[in-house]
């Protein structure tokens, strides 16, 4: 048994992560050191003189190498239950062949799929998307961190991956190719529970409410992060309302995060809401929104203007009983959490009943009680 062999087996019924150090290059110096062995050599030491012609050490030459039988994959022996890609050269030549064999040779097993690249290959994704079939897959994540990259997947071929895999429930996509603002998605999304997508794509899905409203049946949770612009021009405003727009139009309870990648992003975002006010802002209509999450990506520290004027934007969201500030710096946590604070959001918001920040909850039905105000029907309190 070689070592590609062994090392394919003792991964079976395990995830498989994917990355340049830790499987990549192993496989190329695995293949490397065979090529070696196959070779012929002869060295001629110093001061030595040889009467015929000289054999020299081919290894240096990597183009008179022979060709070494690939290392395939074995259905006996792949049994994985998650993949998760994080080397671009796998789905570049010569790798896209055996990634496409080992990952149809766990087909059966395999429950989540995720692709996290920096550059990809259009043509490889569409022979993918076409040949690839993974019937047990739950869990599909397609993420770039540069929005939009070089060569990338047109995203026909993303959906026509998704027409293939329609017991598919958790969905993250960024940074493949875009679907216009009036398509209408081709796959069907029975069982789809979240989402997690750039602004384009939750667009995208949310077209397909106007011809059918009960398009998706099992929706529970929307993700939409802000752009990752460090290659960029920076955060699309209207684009991100546009997605709100969208969500609006959503007919039953739903859960709403929104992810924000830069400190701008949140505070200026906040603020035009906030000046627009009820009359103009979207935020007003989403009267299906019931659980909101925001999720301070990058750590960043609150400025006290923004700290001013959240609670005027939450008040804004009109049917909100849950909200959740997740991965907030100390600074933040303590501003969040002050009594007087607890007690302004409480007092806007009547609706509210529960605010969790950093995984510490707030009941903030008791805060009203406290206050001497109570927003329930019950005529005890």
């Amino acid at each position: 048994m070689n070592g590609n062999q062994q090392l394919l087996r003792n991964v079976a019924k395990e995830s498989f992560i994917i990355r340049p150090r830790k499987f990549s290059f192993n496989l190329l110096r695995c293949l490397r050191n065979k090529k070696k062995s196959n070779v012929p050599s002869s060295t001629v030491e110093a001061g030595e003189e040889s009467s015929g012609p000289q054999t020299t050490n081919m290894v240096a030459d990597p183009e008179n190498l022979p060709a070494a039988k690939p290392v395939l994959p074995s259905r006996s022996n792949l049994q994985l239950a998650e993949v998760d890609i994080q080397s671009d050269m796998l789905l570049h030549h010569p790798f896209s062949q055996w990634t496409l064999l080992t990952l149809n040779a766990a087909s059966s097993t395999i429950t989540k799929l995720s692709l996290k690249l920096t550059s990809e290959a259009s043509s490889t994704w569409k022979i993918f998307s076409a040949t690839l079939s993974l019937p047990l897959l739950r869990i599909f994540s397609f993420t770039n961190e540069i929005f939009i990259p070089w060569d990338v997947p047109l995203f026909t071929d993303v959906e026509d991956f998704l027409i293939n895999h329609p017991g598919m429930k958790n969905l993250t996509l960024y940074g493949v190719g875009l679907p216009l603002s009036t398509d209408v998605p081709r796959p069907n999304f029975q069982c789809l529970y979240t989402i997690d997508a750039h602004p384009f794509y939750i667009i995208w899905l949310m077209n397909s409410l106007s011809s059918n409203p009960n398009f998706l049946p099992s929706l529970q949770g929307v993700t939409i992060p802000s752009d990752n612009y460090t290659y960029s021009t920076g955060h699309d405003d209207t684009l991100f309302d546009s997605a709100l727009e969208a969500i609006s139009s959503f007919p039953r309870n739903i859960a709403l995060t929104l992810t924000f990648n830069f400190k701008s992003d949140f505070e200026y975002w906040i603020g035009s809401h906030v000046q627009a006010g009820v009359e103009r802002s979207v935020i007003s209509r989403l009267v299906h929104v019931t659980r909101l999450s925001i999720d301070n990506k990058s750590w960043y520290e609150f400025s006290d203007a923004t700290i001013a004027i959240i609670p005027d934007w939450l008040q804004l969201f009109p049917a909100l009983k849950y909200l959740k500030f997740e991965w907030e710096v100390a600074r933040n946590k303590a501003r969040l959490t002050e009594p007087q604070y607890l007690a302004t959001i409480s007092m806007l918001c009547q609706k509210l009943e529960t605010m969790e920040v950093n995984w510490r909850m707030f009941d903030l039905e008791l805060v009203r009680k406290n206050l001497g105000v109570c927003s329930c029907d019950r005529t005890d309190c």
